[in-house]
C-alpha cells in the first residue's frame, strides 16, 4: 500500500495518498503478529514513514518530512536495514539544511559501500552524483570531477540514461575547470550517440556551444546555441525555471 501511496502522490493525488498511507499504518498497529512475520511488519512500518516523508516534501512541509524520516531512521538503524537507511539518508540530504547535506550523502555512501544488501549498493551511483553536484555548487570542481567518475564506474552497463547524464556532468565540470578541449571531446561523443539514437539533447548542444565560445570559435558556437535553444525551449521546466538561460541561448544563437 505504501508504494500505491507513492504512485498516487507523484500523480498529484495527495489527499488519496494520505488516506492510503493511513490505511496501511492502521494495518500495522494493534495486532499481535506471529514472530516470523515481524521482520516484514517492521519493514512495512519503515516504508510507511519514508513515503510519509515524500508526501510531506510534495506538500512543501520539510519540517514534517524531516520528522517522518527521523522516525524511519530510528526503526531502520537498530534493524540493520541498510536498504532503508541509505534511502533515508539520501532523503535527509534533501530536507536538512545545506551544511548537513554533504554529511548525509557521505553517510549514505559509506553504508552502501559496506552493505550486503543489493538495494543499498545500487544507490551508490546516484548518491555519488548528488554529492558531486554539491561539490560543484560549492565550486569544488576537482572533488566534483572525482566523485562523478566514481559515480560513472558505479553504474551498471545497462543504465543508459544515467550513464549519459553522468558523462555530460563530467564534461560540464571539465568546462568549469577551464579544460574546454577535454570537455568538448566528451560532449562530441555524447552528441554523436544522441544523433545515432535520434534523441537530441539540448544540454549537449548547450555545452558544445559554451565550450566553442570559450575557445573563441564563435561562429561554430552560434549554430549549437541555436540548436540548444530550439530543444530546451520545448521543455516546460526550463521555460519556468530558467527563462534567462533561454534568452541568452536565443540571443547567442541569433534565433528569430
Amino acid at each position: 500500500m505504501a508504494f500505491l501511496a507513492r504512485a498516487e502522490a507523484v500523480t498529484g493525488k495527495l489527499d488519496e495518498a494520505q488516506l492510503t498511507l493511513q490505511a496501511a499504518e492502521n494495518l500495522l498497529v494493534g495486532e499481535e503478529f506471529p514472530a516470523e512475520e515481524l521482520p516484514a511488519i517492521e519493514s512495512a512500518r519503515i516504508r510507511c514513514w519514508i513515503e510519509n516523508s515524500r508526501l510531506f516534501l510534495l506538500k512543501n512541509i520539510p519540517s514534517q518530512a524531516r520528522n517522518a524520516l527521523g522516525k524511519a531512521w530510528s526503526l531502520a538503524v537498530p534493524a540493520n536495514a541498510d536498504q532503508f537507511t541509505v534511502e533515508i539518508a539520501q532523503l535527509m540530504a534533501v530536507v536538512d539544511p545545506p551544511k548537513r547535506q554533504e554529511e548525509w550523502l557521505r553517510k549514505a555512501i559509506e553504508i552502501g559501500q559496506s552493505s550486503p544488501h543489493p538495494k543499498a549498493r545500487e544507490r551508490l551511483a546516484q548518491l555519488r552524483l548528488s554529492l558531486a553536484w554539491k561539490f560543484f555548487d560549492l565550486r569544488q570542481f576537482e572533488q566534483a570531477l572525482a566523485c562523478l567518475r566514481e559515480a560513472l564506474d558505479s553504474l551498471p552497463p545497462g543504465a543508459k540514461t544515467e550513464r549519459h547524464f553522468c558523462r555530460w556532468s563530467i564534461g560540464r565540470t571539465l568546462r568549469a575547470l577551464n579544460r574546454e578541449e577535454e570537455a568538448l571531446t566528451v560532449q562530441k561523443k555524447l552528441l554523436l550517440e544522441a544523433e545515432l539514437d535520434h534523441e537530441p539533447d539540448g544540454r549537449v548542444f548547450e555545452e558544445m556551444a559554451e565550450c566553442l565560445q570559450a575557445l573563441s570559435r564563435t561562429q561554430e558556437a552560434q549554430g549549437y546555441f541555436e540548436q540548444a535553444y530550439n530543444e530546451l525551449s520545448k521543455k516546460d521546466w526550463v521555460k519556468d525555471h530558467h527563462p534567462l538561460k533561454l534568452k541568452r541561448l536565443k540571443d547567442l544563437g541569433k534565433v528569430r
